[in-house]
């Protein structure tokens, strides 16, 4: 037993491993779970769990079946210690081997992470990690299933059980069984082509077409048909794309995504549905999904309203995060933050004088901590930078103001909400990541409807009349709503359709090389 002990005190302090076998990395595999498992083993005294009888037991089957089943999920059973679980385990009836029973138990715990909070955060790309709270209801878990004799179960419970991520988790097993060995034929840039043109790359489209089973009968020679462009517009509507039967730039670039990256993207998206299952609990709340530039309100499962959006640029990206819709400001004021101001509106008015006045702005100098309005000509603007900026530019409210008539406030630590816009146009795009991190809303009175339908004064009247007031009016909801911005890639929509769509913050990418250290 001391000798026991002294090998478990060994590998929790990170000590050499020579001791086990020269041939497994273990240390390297215990990484950021070893705080929660050291917790476990000290309040066990450092006695093993697994092994303490010498003997293989059932629950080690168990647990060995439960890392087996992590791949059903879209998680690499090898981040689960199965090469050196399944080399130890066989001498287990003749050895003890206190480091068995250590990955065993540093298994169960990073399983039971991932299944309950993903394996990287909902809103931070970096592994999730354990809270001596969390650490203390799995290692509970862990006990109460090990009596029971089926580990494998205990994790398996923790799944979400949400028919959003059980529809994702079939498609992911069905897209893997159809399409994990595939290779589908690269589509070479060009110009646009449409039904009628004669085009060399028209026999490897209708290939690549049938091969993810868009196009059921195939054509022959060059000519791009009419049974080409409708497969093609299906195509693109499942990608999110303008569905006109043409082949552009932005088609061929999804066309060109291979089938094995595109299980990889399902089931980094499974992971993220894991990460915020316990958000989506609320029988009404507000879905953004920023790849999708979609809002969608639901009421117990059903979407009761929904509105195209314009969310954040490359550079100025719209956060991922979760809140509450507590009020609505009608008519309001914009206080354009700093760094837009610096950025965007001073080489503006450097090289447009009037652009403070044209756009009904006013500049205020913060002078021992208030505001005192000065004149736009007395600001040497040439000089001002992030850094040392002390003024606040504010638009006033009207019809060119850039927060439109409306905006609707759930307080977080970006500073960003829904509005409406006077740039309606922007709707139109395909793609419409215009903003500085907040979100456009195309239909912004049905949202500010909904939101005040309990209130009877509050009638279509009254809000498209307070909607042009001259000062700003804030009505706060009688139940705040929760709001979850979310970066969705993948899922599988109302109809029992497989979307895809453009990973235009390279999230995905970042997702591969972390989920796979």
């Amino acid at each position: 037993i001391m000798k026991k002990t002294l090998i478990i005190l060994m590998v929790l302090a990170c000590l050499p491993f020579e001791a086990f076998s020269s041939d497994l990395s273990i240390k390297s595999e215990l990484n950021q779970y070893a705080p929660a498992v050291q917790r476990f083993y000290k309040e066990r005294n450092l006695e093993p769990l697994w092994t303490g009888t010498g003997q293989k037991s059932p629950q080690i089957a168990s647990m060995i079946k439960a890392i087996g089943e992590v791949a059903n999920e879209g998680l690499p059973p090898t981040r689960y210690h199965q090469e050196n679980i399944s080399v130890l385990s066989k001498n287990i009836g003749t050895k003890e081997n206190p480091a068995l029973d250590l990955l065993l138990t540093d298994a169960f715990f990073k399983i039971a992470l991932h299944y309950r909070h993903g394996a990287l955060g909902p809103y931070e790309y970096k592994p999730s990690a354990y809270s001596q709270k969390e650490s203390a209801i799995v290692a509970a878990t862990l006990m109460n299933a090990f009596g029971k004799g089926d580990v494998a179960a205990a994790l398996s419970e923790m799944l979400p059980k949400s028919q959003r991520y059980l529809s994702l988790k079939k498609a992911y097993a069905d897209y893997k069984k159809r399409f994990e060995n595939a290779t589908w034929p690269k589509i070479a840039k060009g110009k646009k082509i449409g039904t009628g043109d004669v085009d060399a790359r028209v026999p490897a489209l209708r290939e690549r077409l049938k091969g993810e089973g868009y196009l059921k009968k195939m054509g022959d020679g060059e000519t791009f048909d009419a049974d080409l462009a409708k497969a093609l517009a299906d195509f693109q509507r499942v990608n999110g794309l303008l569905d006109d039967g043409v082949l552009g730039d932005y088609t061929v670039a999804a066309l060109n995504i291979s089938p094995q990256y595109r299980i990889f993207e399902i089931a980094a998206n499974l992971d993220r549905f894991r990460g915020f299952a316990n958000d989506l609990r609320d029988s009404k709340y507000v879905l953004v999904n920023i790849p999708d530039f979609m809002a969608r309100l639901y009421d117990d499962g059903k979407i009761a309203w929904e509105s195209r959006i314009v969310d954040g640029k490359v550079d100025w990206k719209t956060p991922q995060l979760s809140a509450q819709i507590k009020y609505i400001v009608f008519s309001p004021k914009w206080h354009v933050p700093t760094k837009i101001a610096v950025e965007d509106n001073i080489p503006k008015i450097i090289e447009h004088p009037d652009f403070i006045k044209k756009n009904k702005m006013k500049v205020f100098e913060k002078v021992d901590g208030e505001l005192k309005e000065v004149p736009s000509e007395s600001v040497d603007w040439s000089k001002q930078t992030t850094a040392n900026f002390n003024y606040l530019i504010v638009q006033d409210p009207g019809d060119d103001n850039a927060l439109g008539r409306i905006k609707f406030i759930f307080p977080n630590k970006f500073d960003v909400y829904l509005h409406d816009t006077p740039s309606k146009k922007l709707f139109e795009a395909m793609t419409r990541n215009f903003s500085h991190g907040c979100m456009r809303v195309q239909k912004p009175v049905e949202l500010a409807k909904y939101l005040l339908k309990d209130k009877p004064e509050w009638t279509d009247e009254k809000i498209e009349k307070e909607m042009d007031r001259s000062s700003e009016l804030y009505v706060y909801i009688s139940e705040p709503i929760p709001i979850h911005i979310f970066y969705i890639t993948s899922w599988v929509d109302e109809s029992g359709t497989l979307q895809f769509r453009r990973d235009m913050y390279n999230y995905d990418k970042n997702y591969k090389k972390v989920v796979n250290n």
